[in-house]
């Protein structure tokens, strides 16, 4: 792992690299040579065994718990698949004893393979299991779930294990019936349709309501009870593969307002809504997306121009789609509580940010043209002078838009990398009172001055989540999320997902087949954040689900999740950086559910 611009080499190594360095702990001291690769982590090519946490079933009233159990995952990356037997154990975390075995299961089980195209590649995607184990037949505690992988010489290729604790289920909170019909259509005609879920306590009780959005198509607001607030419908409103839209309050009466998009193309708006009614209080043209010309993709999907451009809108169905549109609340005036907005228009590479006060008069706007910019920029009060800055691709921007530093893409990422830095953020991490920013690809810079702290190469980051994990581990701690499939090309090796100290040492790591990167939760009393993941690639899984690690990678809870490919997505009450999420949502069809701790 890099420290600093780092030595040439090490004095305390022993094993080094042809340039002096050691590959196990030193890596190397720039990222741009062949060597870097040595210490990120194999892809497995072989059949492998997963342990992994499943739904056992979906709560139908209020009130209801969520039930899950343990399934034991043969995956088998190509054709033809080999027999493998898969021998599973449970035994106490306490005492080491075996209190179940598990019967022998014969692997592969019949076809179970599907295929998904991306990036120009067919990959294959084996999600097979049959039987899951319900860990509530246990009392509760601490358990291990042990497994080995049984070649067809009858000898063990491959060994995996799972903590995982027994506890209180959570339950289901609210279930909202929505009024909305489009998670009706096959899925190839509902991309984009089916909608997503936020939060925000739109009448000021101190209850928290749902918000569905489906771009500047429809959005309604509903209590926790189903009671339906207000509906806005436009059937030739844009759709958008981000939500375009914002709860928060921005004008700090205790109530949230609600920044989305309304319109078509070419007549866009950015509109500020009173939360509690859907009543217009700012309007104004939408920025920079009303000019472009819809991007039409071609016959695979692909999206000419986005490197070139920043891909704002899309062509879809015979329709234009806002691509990107994010915003955030924050505060560049100096005012204490975060009452200002930064939209983002275009989705990666080349964006435009425009900074807005709550009556969506404009700040300042920048367009970066560097290829840099990704998905979601870091705010943050860096310097400590009361507002906020800007943290974006290789750049940090102050409150007033001004650049205050740039570095070259190469000196952040492995030239085997994307082009652009997909997710930053930025926090007081070791608690030595000075703003860090973090990287997806596992990196750390000093906020003042971009100079790098640590960095540890992924092979393509995709997530970083800062917060407070674990109480026996000073600082902060940082969640990665690493996209292998990109480099292998293969979505059988889905996400790695990795939990760090403050100095950049590796708690622990786990793959998950998942194409979207590992989230958080706060929903525990003592408001430690967890971790959630869902394999979204096991299509063909009995009940999708979605895994809660706590900050050791111990399983302690799984939630259901009807939701097909691509569509469901979960959302914070607040933007990234507050990591909050509470009480916890999921959007499948046609329905809200809510879910509580159990704990």
């Amino acid at each position: 792992m890099h420290r600093g611009s780092g030595p040439s080499s090490c004095p305390d190594c022993s094993t080094l690299c042809p340039s002096g360095r050691n590959l196990t702990d030193h890596i190397m001291a720039k990222n741009d040579a062949p060597e870097d690769h040595a210490s990120l982590p194999e892809h497995p090519y072989d059949p492998f065994l997963r342990i992994v946490g499943v739904s056992l079933g979906r709560p139908g009233t209020a009130g209801e718990p969520c039930p899950w159990g343990l399934a034991f995952h043969v995956v088998f990356p190509y054709s033809p698949r080999q027999r493998r037997v898969v021998r599973a154990e449970i035994q106490s975390k306490d005492t080491g004893q075996i209190v179940v075995r598990l019967p022998d299961e014969v692997y592969p089980q019949g076809p179970c393979v599907s295929h998904i195209d991306l990036y120009d590649s067919r990959v294959m995607v084996d999600n097979e299991y049959s039987s899951v184990f319900d860990v509530h037949t246990l009392p509760h505690g601490i358990y291990t779930a042990k497994a080995e992988l049984i070649d067809e010489n009858d000898e063990v290729c491959q060994r995996d294990e799972l903590d995982f604790e027994v506890a209180n289920m959570p339950i289901l909170a609210h279930r909202i019936e929505l009024d909305w019909d489009a998670w009706k259509l096959p899925p190839e005609k509902a991309r984009h349709l089916s909608g997503e879920a936020h939060v925000g306590d739109v009448d000021g009780d101190g209850v928290a309501e749902y918000i569905h959005t489906i771009g500047g198509r429809h959005l309604s607001v509903y209590r926790g009870d189903g009671e339906q607030l207000w509906r806005y419908d436009d059937p030739d409103g844009i759709r958008c593969n981000e939500s375009g839209i914002c709860a928060w309050d921005f004008n700090g009466d205790g109530r949230a307002e609600i920044l989305t998009v309304r319109g078509s193309h070419p007549h866009l708006r950015l509109c500020i809504l009173e939360g509690a009614t859907g009543r217009t209080l700012h309007e104004i043209e939408y920025p920079v997306a009303n000019g472009l010309e819809p991007i039409v993709t071609d016959e695979k999907g692909r999206r000419p121009g986005m490197r070139e451009t920043g891909t704002t809108l899309l062509v879809v169905e015979g329709e234009p789609v806002l691509y990107g549109g994010n915003a955030w609340p924050a505060d560049f005036r100096g005012l204490g509580v975060p009452k200002d907005i930064l939209l983002q228009v275009g989705a990666a590479n080349n964006v435009t940010h425009v900074a807005f006060t709550d009556e969506l008069e404009v700040l300042w706007s920048n367009r970066w043209d560097d290829f840099t910019a990704g998905h979601e920029p870091a705010i943050c009060d860096v310097d400590g002078d009361g507002r906020d800055e800007v943290a974006v691709g290789t750049s940090l921007l102050d409150h007033d838009g001004t650049l205050l530093w740039r570095h070259p893409m190469a000196t952040f990422a492995g030239p085997w990398e994307d082009d652009h830095v997909d997710v930053s953020s930025a926090a007081d991490i070791n608690e030595d009172g000075r703003v860090e920013i973090a990287y997806c690809f596992r990196m750390v810079v000093d906020g003042l001055t971009g100079e790098r702290l640590w960095h540890d190469p992924t092979w393509h980051g995709q997530d970083v989540h800062i917060g407070k994990f674990r109480e026996d581990v000073p600082g902060l701690q940082l969640l990665f999320g690493d996209r292998e499939y990109r480099a292998t090309k293969h979505f059988i090796h889905g996400e790695l997902a990795d939990l760090r100290d403050a100095e950049g040492n590796k708690l622990w790591e786990r793959r998950f087949m998942s194409m979207h990167g590992p989230q958080t939760i706060n929903w525990l009393p003592n408001d430690l954040s967890q971790i959630t993941v869902s394999p979204d690639l096991q299509r063909n899984a009995p009940n999708p689900n979605l895994q809660i690690f706590d900050g050791h990678g111990m399983l302690v809870d799984v939630l259901p999740s009807l939701s097909p490919f691509d569509e469901m997505r979960t959302r914070k009450t607040v933007p990234r950086g507050f990591q909050v999420l509470h009480p916890y949502l999921v959007v499948p069809h046609g329905e809200i559910l809510v879910f509580q701790c159990g704990r």
